[in-house]
């Protein structure tokens, strides 16, 4: 199973937001154990802006054990086309379907 897992899971962990932090860690671990998880590229500015100076050892932890979903204008592209009225959740989806 391939896993695409949204910002808002990177930022249960990273803040210990209580509701989720065990499901959204549980992710994470499961991704160290050789899961095939992956973010969004977008997921990585989403979450340095969100968590200031500590962004960047957090998403330096990520990248050692996610993948980034690879993505360009055409991915950009497909996101705007989609149903969607969230674009970043348009954009999470065009990154899962890449």
């Amino acid at each position: 199973m391939k896993c695409l897992v949204d910002t808002d899971v990177l930022l249960d962990v990273a803040l210990k937001r209580s509701s989720f932090f065990t499901a959204s860690a549980d992710v994470l671990r499961w991704a160290e154990k050789g899961g095939q998880v992956a973010i969004a590229w977008h997921s990585l500015s989403n979450c340095a802006y969100l968590l200031k100076n500590d962004g960047r050892e957090f998403l330096r932890m990520l990248l050692s054990i996610l993948d980034v979903a690879p993505v360009g204008a055409k991915e950009a592209h497909r996101a705007l086309e989609l149903p969607m009225k969230d674009l970043e959740d348009a954009l999470q989806t065009a990154a899962a379907l890449s």
